[in-house]
């Protein structure tokens, strides 16, 4: 009879786990079934910007590292220039895919300024200051590349992760160049 219960058990918990990872399978194809057009939406969205958006971040940093390499004031001039190109064409982008790439836009805005925070420097321009700037502005291009090529890939908005890496180093580009300021402004006695 011990026999006859510990069967009828183990047949009973076997029926009862098919029917729960039935349940659960259910549940997980409503669920992408729901998820799936709406992460190819934002495919889609992004589709349309990612190149131009990744090609803009990436020259804003290479024509501020060019400025800050510049040996006269007209290729400093000239960087400038075409770093403010970039920053104009990156405004476009960003309005489009704002929504898309959510939480990224302080990032954005934050690299945009890398042209005038260099541009502070013009007269002190291969300076620490101004090499601390471009590694920082680095950094944040490098995380808001992996940021918008992780939201294409999984098809959803920046992850916390990412938001917070763009955060953290638009936060430290801004103070960075807020304490320059501070320090080389003169001091009223």
């Amino acid at each position: 009879m011990l026999d006859q219960v510990s069967k009828e058990w183990i047949t009973l918990i076997a029926a009862g786990i098919a029917a729960i990872s039935g349940l659960v399978g259910v549940f997980l194809n409503i669920r992408n079934a729901v998820t799936l057009p709406q992460r190819g939406a934002l495919r889609k969205i992004l589709e349309n910007d990612i190149n131009g958006i990744s090609s803009c971040i990436y020259l804003i940093v290479a024509y501020s590292k060019k400025m800050s390499n510049a040996k006269s004031d007209a290729a400093f001039r000239n960087f400038l220039k075409l770093a403010e190109e970039q920053r104009q064409v990156l405004n476009k982008l960003r309005s489009n895919a704002r929504y898309s790439l959510w939480g990224l836009d302080q990032g954005f805005r934050e690299l945009r300024s890398t042209p005038m925070y260099i541009s502070h420097y013009k007269h002190s321009r291969s300076g620490k200051a101004a090499k601390k700037i471009i590694y920082i502005s680095t950094r944040l291009r490098v995380s808001l590349d992996r940021a918008i090529i992780a939201a294409y890939v999984a098809g959803l908005p920046p992850g916390r992760w990412s938001r917070l890496q763009v955060w953290f180093w638009g936060w430290r580009l801004r103070t960075y160049f807020a304490k320059g300021r501070k320090r080389a402004e003169p001091h009223n006695s």
